[in-house]
């Protein structure tokens, strides 16, 4: 528009919008979080998009030599319906995301609604706040001083430019529409390639985000004293101290906690399990990733005899919370029989060691942990007033040990837990010899009610549908996990499963089964929508099905721009999809709707077609340009956490840059192709 007041206007949308959003977030009880924060960066691009349209049609009204009032009046409702159109179909994308309730939807339902109320204030800005803001703040750009304005460089040399490109694009649309064969068979060839070359896009569940965290947990032979552990962490961290500058703190523990809560969140623990951490600086600042700092860290490991497995895993305590700092690949075995089980488990195990890019592969079968059997004689122990409950709780106290008291001191507090000492429980003969305290008050030793013997146990049983179950779990490194899953599933097509053992994918890869699958559903949804939005809105079935065929190039620019930047196919860039679906047949109805209203005026097809070619070219231009320029920091940027949200912005770029080409020259020639054939002008003639 190349008017500093011009800008203004358009401008004040974005406030408007945006406290619009932060007012239904303070409503709804949500935080300034990273979605909201995303979600608003989102949409900053979109919020212009009305504004920019009834902007340019006014400037257009003005310069045709109506008067700045009237043209405030005119243009905006000459494109109400086309801008409420296109509002509604973005609007009706977001719409079915707060109603999904599982993951997906806890990710991307605060999202949802910012978007809606953003899109939604912005149609309301645009039919109000724009009119009345030109009809005041443009007047004297127009009428005091805009003689001066037309003569500037800046001007002129803006208008020769727009003047050139209209009239280039209008010449490749006359081509279009002279050889309309032609250039659907070339748009069709296109969309075929783009298709076919689809295949190579990666796919993953989330996006890896290179927070700098390392967590790592060893495991040494089972029965393996405390202070051997202690001796392999401090191996490890002396390692990461003399090889791993990029290091800003690193931490180490190991043990296990007196009520167990570390099985019960899926972690393991013992006197022979050890975890230690590592964290990085922050990314900007050093020249390796955690992925390549971990496989440094895991290749050290080797060398060191005492550890059995190793798990290593990188990622943010965010993923961890969302479900993703587990195992990435996770392959259940169920069944009855412990044996087939095991030996089934083993064979996947090692046919997975054989993949690429599989690492830490492992099964979650803990080796048997040597053990006393304490065997009560329980006649015994009740004549002499004992029962279970009463000799394990003593077993318990004297031998694992339990807090009696706290000790504070200056603002610290220690726990006091009082144990047998250890040459008082090291042997069969020691444990045996432990008093017991009867409901009578005489203690009794061990021996006197129940006899000791030792054996082996297993660490920890499994069980999922009442069946027992084994997981094969392994980590992914430099490959995306839809490679790993299929080389792995082509992997065990040979494998011999025996009857009654069934095996089934779980972790991420199940997970993003599960995500696709509900992500593909709103997807056709949302198709759905934005067609019977269209036809409520021109009220008829075929202008909604011409504007229909810019989606199928949004899927070809998303192609195209994951192949180029080597995006992989995630939650996030699925979500980017989608969103699409809302956004790119938005110019399209703009410009079927021009037409339409020049053949109300009574032009011809083809002239109605490249008059409204011509006029709306600047405003499809412009809005395409504001929301690929919102979108454009969201792709580029390289803070930590940017892994999550840059295929979105990849995503949305890439399908909008394609589709726009299509609507301006596609569009039209298939308009022209179903008014002349279905049509016959017949509503024109009217």
């Amino acid at each position: 528009l190349r008017r500093f007041r011009s800008t203004i206007v358009i401008g004040l949308t974005i406030p408007a919008a945006l406290m619009a959003s932060l007012f239904v977030m303070y409503v709804a009880g949500y935080t300034i979080n990273m979605v909201s924060l995303m979600s608003l960066a989102i949409a900053i691009g979109m919020v212009v998009d009305s504004a920019v349209v009834v902007l340019e049609n006014v400037t257009r009204h003005v310069e045709s030599g109506e008067r700045v009032r009237e043209a405030s009046m005119f243009a905006p409702a000459e494109m109400g319906q086309a801008l409420t159109a296109s509002t509604l179909t973005t609007i009706v994308v977001f719409l079915p995301m707060l109603f999904i309730t599982n993951i997906t939807g806890i990710l991307f339902k605060q999202m949802a609604l910012v978007v809606i109320v953003s899109i939604a204030m912005s149609l309301f800005a645009a039919l109000t706040l724009t009119p009345a803001l030109s009809s005041t703040l443009m007047r004297r750009s127009f009428d005091g001083d805009g003689e001066r304005r037309r003569k500037s460089l800046l001007f002129e040399r803006g208008e020769r430019a727009f003047a050139r490109l209209e009239e280039r694009y209008v010449t490749l649309l006359t081509r279009a529409l002279k050889r309309k064969r032609l250039t659907i068979l070339i748009a069709v060839g296109i969309f075929v390639v783009s298709m076919a070359l689809g295949g190579f896009v990666k796919t993953e569940f989330f996006p890896h985000p290179d927070s700098g965290e390392i967590e790592m947990t060893v495991e040494l032979a089972p029965g393996t004293k405390l202070e051997r552990t202690m001796e392999v962490l401090a191996e490890i961290e002396d390692f990461i101290e003399r090889e791993i500058p990029e290091r800003e703190y690193i931490w180490t523990y190991a043990g296990e906690t007196g009520s167990g809560w570390a099985i019960i969140q899926g972690e393991k623990e013992g006197t022979h399990v050890g975890r230690a951490g590592v964290q990085l600086v922050d990314q900007t600042l050093r020249n390796r990733s955690s992925d390549e700092v971990a496989d440094l860290i895991r290749r050290f490991t080797k060398s060191v005899p005492s550890i059995v497995k190793l798990n290593i895993r990188t990622g943010s305590s965010i993923a961890q919370f969302m479900g993703m700092g587990g195992a990435p690949i996770s392959i259940q075995v169920k069944g009855e029989n412990m044996e087939e089980i095991e030996a089934t488990s083993i064979a996947i195990r090692d046919a997975m060691r054989s993949v690429e890019g599989a690492v830490d592969v492992e099964l979650d079968l803990g080796d048997p942990k040597p053990e006393f059997h304490v065997i009560i004689d329980r006649e015994r122990a009740a004549a002499l007033g004992l029962n279970t409950y009463t000799i394990a709780s003593a077993l318990r106290s004297n031998i694992y040990g339990i807090e009696a008291t706290k000790l504070r001191q200056r603002g610290d507090q220690w726990d006091v837990v009082v144990r047998a000492s250890e040459d008082e429980r090291s042997t069969v003969e020691d444990i045996l010899a432990l008093p017991i305290p009867s409901m009578t008050g005489k203690m009794i030793r061990l021996s006197s009610v129940a006899d000791v013997e030792t054996g082996i146990g297993p660490t920890e049983i499994r069980r999922r549908d009442q069946e027992r179950l084994v997981r094969v779990e392994g980590r992914i490194l430099d490959r995306a996990l839809g490679e790993v899953a299929t080389d792995i599933r082509a992997a065990l097509e040979d494998l011999e499963v025996p009857p009654g053992v069934t095996v089934d994918f779980g972790g991420d890869v199940e997970q993003q089964q599960e995500s696709f699958a509900d992500l593909g559903l709103l997807l056709l949804l949302s198709i759905a929508l934005v067609y019977m939005v269209m036809a409520s809105q021109f009220e008829n079935l075929i202008d909604p099905f011409v504007v229909m065929f810019a989606i199928p190039f949004a899927f070809v620019g998303v192609v195209w721009a994951f192949l180029i930047s080597n995006t992989t196919l995630s939650m996030t860039s699925f979500l980017g999809l989608i969103m699409l679906m809302g956004i790119v047949v938005n110019n399209a109805i703009v410009l079927v709707d021009y037409t339409n209203i020049m053949r109300k005026r009574g032009m011809e097809l083809e002239e109605a077609v490249l008059t409204a070619g011509r006029r709306r070219l600047r405003p499809v231009l412009m809005t395409a340009l504001t929301t690929i320029f919102g979108m454009l920091p969201l792709a580029l940027m390289q803070s930590t956490g940017s892994e999550m949200w840059r295929p979105l912005g990849v995503a949305v770029i890439g399908g909008l840059l394609v589709s726009t080409l299509v609507t301006l020259v596609l569009v039209p020639t298939l308009y022209t192709i179903f008014e002349a054939k279905l049509r016959k002008n017949a509503r024109w003639s009217r």
